[in-house]
């Protein structure tokens, strides 16, 4: 696909942008799914207990599950901030590839 968009003209910069926003986009959409299933998961956990711990009903004995929007915020952007750092090496790689080299292994 790299060496296609690049045989039909689009800049090296262009190639780097859309693999950067491909992963941040799929970022975007894990935070969205994740945050509230890892929400439900652990308040889940927490209310029915682990089994194997100690007190009634393998319950964790007084730990509280809390969430804040702090947390949410500080969650997401260093989910963000990690995609990114990730989707630069490739993303400069594809977009230094000359367009024939590129279709070669399409």
């Amino acid at each position: 696909v790299i060496g296609v968009l690049r045989a039909l003209g689009i800049r090296r910069y262009e190639v780097l942008l859309n693999i950067v926003l491909e992963a941040l986009i799929l970022a975007v959409v894990a935070i969205i799914s994740g945050i509230p299933l890892g929400v439900f998961v652990g308040s889940m956990l927490i209310q029915g207990g682990f089994l194997g711990f100690g007190g009634p009903r393998g319950s964790l004995g007084g730990v509280e599950f809390i969430v804040t929007n702090q947390t949410l915020i500080m969650v997401a952007s260093i989910t963000l901030l990690l995609t990114l750092i990730g989707a630069l090496p490739p993303a400069y790689r594809a977009a230094k590839l000359e367009p024939a080299r590129a279709l070669r292994y399409e």
